[in-house]
């Protein structure tokens, strides 16, 4: 938790010092301040409520609005010291409006299948300990639902590179990002397949969360260099 701190507080502080920093880094940086001390007083409520699956789960996804928040500090800062605050994409073509819904697309329904996968969890084995209660949630349907837009997502993923290839100019500049998402999705719903049929063992489910982190940022950058 100190090491997070510091990594946060350092963070917010070479914001000032970027060159051609903008007012959105400024913002994101203190955002991430308050972000960690938010999560120190859910990490309290969780305790308290004897690990509640529904405070365990406002615990993950308010660090999943941070990893957000990292991101979106990474790609600016990297973007102001190349180019300035009023860069533009070295790529002349602009991206078309149908490639960027599909990003939309594709980020909503990653979006939406982390969100089910933590009632998967509140619902399942190791929503707490043994003592915490659980989700009154029908496990098995649970699942298949939350298997199901995982599915979804990689078919909306496997058709947005189809389209792309069709567009010499996009696919170059976003091909590294489709690919880095589609390997990680894809990996992410092996480990979720294996941990169900193995009987949801606790080592695959921390696997799996940290993949679902690892599918969120990917997305995100795949979302965002969408938008340049």
């Amino acid at each position: 938790m100190y090491l997070l701190s510091a990594a946060v507080v350092a963070s917010a502080l070479g914001s000032f010092f970027v060159k051609s920093r903008n007012r959105s880094m400024i913002w994101l940086s203190i955002g991430l301040v308050i972000g960690v001390l938010t999560q120190v007083l859910l990490g309290a409520v969780v305790v308290l409520t004897g690990l509640n699956p529904w405070s365990n789960m406002a615990h993950f996804l308010v660090s999943l609005v941070l990893v957000t928040m990292a991101v979106f500090l990474v790609e600016f800062a990297g973007t102001a010291n190349v180019e300035g605050d009023s860069a533009i994409s070295d790529q002349t073509t602009p991206i078309r409006q149908t490639t960027k819904l599909s990003a939309n697309i594709i980020l909503g329904l990653c979006g939406l299948a982390i969100i089910l996968g933590t009632l998967v969890t509140g619902a399942g084995p190791h929503a707490g300990d043994e003592n915490a209660i659980r989700l009154t949630l029908n496990l098995r349907s649970i699942t298949r639902i939350h298997s199901a837009t995982v599915l979804l997502c990689i078919a909306a993923t496997l058709i947005f590179i189809a389209q792309m290839r069709r567009n010499i100019s996009e696919w170059t500049r976003l091909r590294a990002e489709l690919e880095i998402f589609l390997f990680v999705a894809v990996a992410q719903g092996g480990v979720g397949y294996l941990q169900y049929f193995a009987g949801v063992p606790a080592q695959l489910v921390a696997v799996h969360v940290v993949f679902a982190v690892a599918v969120w940022i990917s997305v995100l950058r795949l979302w965002i260099k969408s938008r340049v």
